[in-house]
């Protein structure tokens, strides 16, 4: 509390001949509390500091208070009317116009009293015109936080202890973690599991992982362990390190703006992937610093993040985040007048972040598991021929590879094989066993299966997170055509899909039973040029079979009628509260002469590879036709 190096007086009765005394200071200790100046001619003033500029208004009164409520040992000099000064024997003859005394004997009842004043100084702030001052703002610390309990899960399923995929490989460990912002490839830390999830020592969780795949709500990583049971576990304890991704930013702030004042704000942010589960080429680079409006949302036209401490060290070095913390918004102040200037509280600032929870999931992201590869047959098979669970061997492009067997089936001709290898399985396939290699002599079908953990919108529970499910509406006729009609804002025409659920005349079981039915189920999306083969397998252009009569565009079950005719909003523009009118478009969704029904249901998907531009829906009308 000094404002100043302390004096150091000392009395005695001599003269104080050869007496010396120092007063020392240290920065940080805490020293002994402030008294009060005292002197016989009222020289001596008691000072007081302000932390920080105390603003006075024009036209308005302000008091100082002076209290001792415990102690009559304090006093101070004051003027009275006929009365003379101490210091010169002048005689007080006006008071000055700055203020009034108000005394009180109890603390709580004032009285003014006009022939008596207080003597004070009061200084005021001195400020440089048309200077700027910077403040720069930075992240706070991420830590690990609590997440969900037992959100350890393991499983034991036999693959490929060089497989990366949670299912393909008892070592791949999946963590359960609402909106963790990690991307493939980030370091997070786990603290507090207990148990041996899996059979997997605790001692090989709680350290330091990397991830390997992701989607909004979980992530996956090897323990370096193989499970030796399939399980969820892990304890009420666990801590996890997060990510913050955002689209959105506001400062709030505590600051006085004054006339002849200035404040203005730049952030400089750091990128993040984008939808969960995606590696970028930006993801953890810094962006173009940018102009924002304090106390108002800015919105960004792709994702930005707030990193934890260990992703900041992670991604420190020259390419990315330069030991720079990831989150940094500099404030500007200057002013015109010299009496005055901007204030900003720090105490009181904060950044507010909004995330939109909108993801596009693909057979590609594997945390969603591996896919299979189904092998048809064209003879008869022996039913000795493989085992579930063999590790078959094929050569592809001159690699030796090996497949898991999960399914076989002689009677239908069929073996199912899983791994990442499985979709490398071709026609023209050759078996390193001689059995096997036998049987594919002969015209053989390959067909592809979904992601183990992929689930379609066709089911209840499909795996796109950002969706709308209305009530059932019953009809008081029987009808056997549907039209929707919606008003929406699109990016990207593939960006919303609807699907239906009928209820059939006289069903009286449970339709959240029952399966959902696209829209347009053999519409492709605007710009395909990818085919689909009778067998289920994808057809690129440039593939020999490409142009193939029979074969038809890859289709994207759930578009609107005219899927071409969209037109995505400039992407230029994010801001949700800045829509004209061209922006919006009515677009129909259509389908007649179905089987009847007495009950509809509909449900309206949101994907979007990009979170910051997130579709918009609005207007929602729905026909049913007799």
């Amino acid at each position: 509390g000094y404002i100043r190096e302390p004096s150091v007086t000392i009395n005695s009765q001599g003269d104080g001949t050869d007496a010396e005394a120092k007063a020392r200071i240290v920065d940080g200790r805490k020293a002994v509390r402030m008294g009060v100046a005292t002197s016989e001619d009222a020289s001596a003033a008691t000072k007081f500091k302000f932390q920080a500029p105390i603003y006075l208004q024009g036209g308005t009164i302000y008091a100082f208070v002076l209290k001792a409520p415990t102690s009559l040992e304090y006093t101070c000099w004051t003027s009275q009317l006929g009365e003379n000064e101490i210091n010169n024997g002048s005689r007080v003859t006006r008071q000055p116009l700055l203020g009034s005394l108000f005394k009180s004997q109890n603390g709580s009842l004032w009285t003014e009293d006009q022939t008596q004043d207080i003597k004070f100084k009061l200084s005021r702030a001195s400020f440089t015109e048309n200077v700027d001052s910077r403040i720069q703002l930075e992240n706070v610390p991420l830590k690990p936080h609590l997440i969900g309990n037992n959100s350890i899960e393991t499983n034991a399923d036999p693959g490929s202890a060089t497989s990366p995929v949670f299912g393909d490989n008892p070592s791949i460990v999946k963590v359960h973690h609402d909106w963790h912002g990690l991307a493939p490839g980030d370091n997070f830390t786990l603290d507090g599991v207990v148990g041996d999830p899996g059979g997997i020592p605790n001692a090989n969780l709680n350290t330091i992982h990397t991830v390997l795949y992701a989607d909004l709500q979980s992530f996956t990583f090897d323990a370096g362990v193989s499970a030796m049971t399939s399980e969820r576990g892990g304890g009420r304890a666990i801590h996890c390190s997060y990510n913050r991704p955002f689209e959105c930013l506001t400062i709030k702030t505590g600051a006085v703006l004054i006339n002849g004042t200035k404040i203005s704000a730049v952030s400089r942010l750091t990128n993040h992937a984008g939808v969960s589960g995606y590696q970028s080429t930006s993801q953890y680079t810094t962006d173009t610093p940018t102009v924002i409006e304090l106390e108002k949302k800015f919105y960004y036209s792709d994702a930005k993040q707030v990193a934890s401490e260990l992703t900041e060290v992670q991604y420190n070095d020259t390419f990315h985040l330069r030991k720079e913390k990831s989150m940094r918004v500099t404030l500007t102040l200057s002013t015109q007048n010299e009496a005055v200037s901007p204030v900003i509280d720090v105490t009181r600032t904060n950044a507010i972040l909004n995330r939109n929870l909108i993801d596009y999931p693909t057979y590609e992201n594997l945390i969603y598991g591996i896919r299979s590869t189904t092998v048809t047959y064209a003879n008869q098979l022996a039913s000795d021929l493989v085992s579930i669970g063999d590790n078959v061997e094929f050569t592809h492009n001159n690699e030796v590879l090996a497949a898991r067997v999960s399914q076989f089936n002689p009677i239908t001709r069929k073996i199912t094989f899983k791994g990442l290898n499985a979709l490398k399985l071709q026609k023209a396939t050759a078996f390193s066993d001689a059995d096997i290699n036998t049987a594919s002599t002969d015209t053989i079908i390959i067909s592809e299966g979904a992601p183990d953990n992929l689930r379609l919108e066709t089911e209840n529970n499909g795996s796109v997170f950002a969706k709308w499910i209305s009530k059932i509406f019953l009809l008081e006729n029987q009808c056997d055509g549907i039209e929707i009609r919606l008003s929406a804002i699109f990016w990207n025409a593939t960006d919303i899909k609807i699907y239906y659920r009928p209820k059939a005349i006289g069903f009286d079981g449970n339709l959240n039973k029952v399966n959902w039915i696209p829209f347009n189920p053999t519409s492709p999306a605007p710009g395909e040029r990818r085919k689909i083969s009778s067998n289920g397998l994808i057809i690129e252009p440039g593939d020999a079979d490409y142009n193939n009569p029979d074969y038809n565009f890859l289709p994207t079950p759930g578009l609107c009628n005219d899927a071409s005719n969209v037109n995505p909003r400039s992407s230029a523009i994010v801001n949700p509260d800045i829509i004209g009118k061209s922006d919006w478009q009515q677009l129909t969704w259509a389908i007649q002469d179905i089987a009847k029904f007495e009950g509809i249901q509909i449900k309206i998907v949101l994907t979007s590879v990009n979170p910051a531009k997130c579709p918009l829906i609005d207007d929602l009308q729905m026909i049913c036709s007799e």
